[in-house]
């Protein structure tokens, strides 16, 4: 697989160049990890990377203004200001030595032989990297079973990415599926007669990959964007004769009939998207994320209640009270773990909520009485029932869920 680089302008010459050298920078420091992983060396290439650590460093101190952020530190993390700094670093390096590169040696010369070279190279790493991540689903180490401080967090302050490990740790048939698909690739770019194919094979995976990390906030976005783009560099070269392979030739200019039979398409085409897309905008509106919500929606815990000065019974010591937005029943949770759930039939005007228990709560109406009134306050609700013979009033203070790790965190480029 190599490219078919043609003669042409000092501009494509220099483009070509840095690019080469960009990917030569790059992939030292992951070829020489990779090396040491297989000969059992560690500690390989700590001079090279101590090189372009302190220029990193100096570089977004001096230049980019991030002080002591861009110094390298081993967070787990491949988008710290470290790395970005270090792309640019890299970048600025490429580009001068392919100056130079272009200025004492301006002809084409043997740069397609060089090309050769680098693909060779960028094959066997993105086959490394591939077979690496691929094991550790196979042989599930990077995404295991969940831990039991993931299983007892509740969902909405488990925070993006950790909700990822978490879904695909409890799917060891996906983690299979996926690590095979890696290696597969992997496997197939170490062969040149199926280089191409591993290369299709290694974007598939990495976009998906790629999405994943965009998706989640992964910390690892620089460094699946850098796979996917090695392995389009990797396709590039036969990317004309697959497509011409893959697509049905263009058939020669006929009569109306097919232009007849693309408008049709074209109608039919645009009516299942537009009608698709409609049903599922008014869905939304109904029942979805943008429907009206009931009076009392929320998330509360109970902040101060009494029986006439007194406290109230135990059985209402609930830990949570969950109004949803749409047609569920609400939640009462207990710190125990126990989750009873009641229909509210909600009278704005008469300020009164009926209350009929559903399915396990039937049979233990325990927490909540048969009706309650209410009043909104800025920090959640005043309710009051009776109890027996005595008014129970309590103060339900009400949750911000906007600040729950799951619904907080956005979405960073750097971390």
């Amino acid at each position: 697989m190599t490219l078919n680089i043609r003669p042409g302008t000092r501009v494509a010459v220099f483009l070509f160049r840095v690019s080469f050298l960009y990917w030569i920078l790059w992939g030292i420091p992951w070829a020489l990890q990779q090396f040491a992983r297989l000969t059992h060396t560690p500690g390989m290439g700590v001079r090279y990377w101590l090189l372009w650590s302190t220029i990193t460093a100096w570089v977004g101190e001096h230049i980019l203004d991030f002080t002591d952020q861009a110094v390298y530190t081993d967070l787990g993390t491949g988008d710290s200001p470290f790395f970005w700094t270090l792309v640019v670093v890299h970048i600025a390096a490429a580009c001068a030595l392919a100056a130079a590169w272009t200025a004492f040696l301006p002809r084409f010369g043997d740069n397609a032989k060089l090309n050769t070279g680098l693909v060779v190279g960028l094959r066997f790493l993105f086959a490394f990297v591939l077979i690496e991540y691929g094991a550790a689903k196979v042989i599930p180490t990077q995404f295991p079973t969940p831990p039991l401080d993931a299983l007892a967090t509740p969902l909405g302050e488990l925070p993006p990415h950790r909700l990822l490990w978490a879904f695909m740790g409890v799917s060891p048939l996906y983690n299979l599926l996926a690590g095979t698909v890696e290696m597969t690739a992997g496997a197939l770019l170490l062969f040149r007669r199926t280089a191409t194919l591993g290369a299709v094979l290694g974007i598939a995976a990495i976009a998906n990959v790629l999405a994943f990390n965009l998706a989640y906030d992964v910390s690892v976005k620089l460094f699946s964007i850098h796979l996917l783009l090695m392995g389009a560099w990797l396709f590039a070269p036969a990317a004309p004769r697959v497509l011409q392979a893959v697509l049905p030739p263009v058939p020669s200019p006929a009569p109306s009939r097919p232009t007849s039979a693309a408008a049709i398409s074209l109608v039919v085409l645009l009516l299942a998207a537009g009608l698709s897309l409609r049903e599922n905008a008014q869905d939304r509106r109904t029942y979805g994320e943008r429907a009206p919500r009931p009076p009392l929606y929320g998330r509360y815990r109970i902040a101060d209640e009494g029986i006439a000065g007194s406290v109230l019974p135990p059985l209402w010591h609930f830990a949570e009270l969950i109004i949803p937005a749409h047609r569920g029943p609400a939640q009462i949770r207990f710190p125990d773990g126990r989750v009873l759930r009641y229909r509210f039939a909600i009278d704005t005007l008469s300020k009164k909520v009926t209350v009929q228990p559903v399915g396990p709560a039937a049979g233990q109406n325990v927490a909540l009485p048969d009706s309650f009134t209410f009043r909104h306050t800025d920090a959640g609700l005043d309710v009051s029932a009776f109890s027996g013979a005595s008014l129970v009033t309590a103060h339900l203070a009400k949750v911000d869920s906007d600040t729950l790790p799951l619904l907080r965190q956005k979405f960073r480029w750097i971390h």
